[in-house]
């Protein structure tokens, strides 16, 4: 067996503009089986969070500010590995204006979703294809990736 099979049976490249995100049942540990599939309409904005990263934290915080503007516009879903009694913290301070937020397991968003980076936004079309992605660290970050669904919403 050669180096560079070995590494590729581990290694998934990263979740990138156009690519389709695979419509896989994830295990979600607040709500059970989750098919992604199931949360598109039109669009999905979705965030993946992890509360062990600094950046996401401070994300969370600009979600909220970027929430107070554009809760109802979009169809916004949040993805977070976190514990659980950081879970109920997220899911009051997001609950009312973000209907899909769901825990779920690294391996799910780091293996199977092939989010590879977080904080993490990105936006689906209604056939599950990336048509913008970014890290939201900054507003201005939460402004231009939505900026695809201001022609769809």
């Amino acid at each position: 067996m050669n180096q560079p099979d070995s590494i590729s049976r581990y290694f998934k490249s990263p979740l990138i503009l156009g690519d389709y995100l695979p419509d896989i049942s994830i295990q979600t540990l607040n709500a059970g089986e989750l098919r992604l599939y199931d949360l598109i309409t039109n669009h999905l904005f979705f965030l993946c969070y992890s509360v062990e990263c600094t950046s996401c934290l401070e994300s969370m915080e600009i979600l909220d500010q970027f929430l107070e503007q554009h809760h109802k516009r979009y169809n916004i879903a949040i993805l977070i590995y976190c514990k659980e009694e950081m879970f109920e913290e997220v899911q009051q301070v997001f609950g009312e204006r973000v209907p899909h937020v769901y825990r779920v397991t690294k391996h799910d968003l780091t293996k199977r979703m092939r989010v590879m980076e977080l904080p993490s936004g990105f936006v689906l079309n209604r056939l599950g294809q990336v048509v913008e992605t970014n890290n939201c660290l900054f507003m201005g970050a939460f402004d231009h990736i939505v900026e695809p669904l201001v022609k769809i919403v």
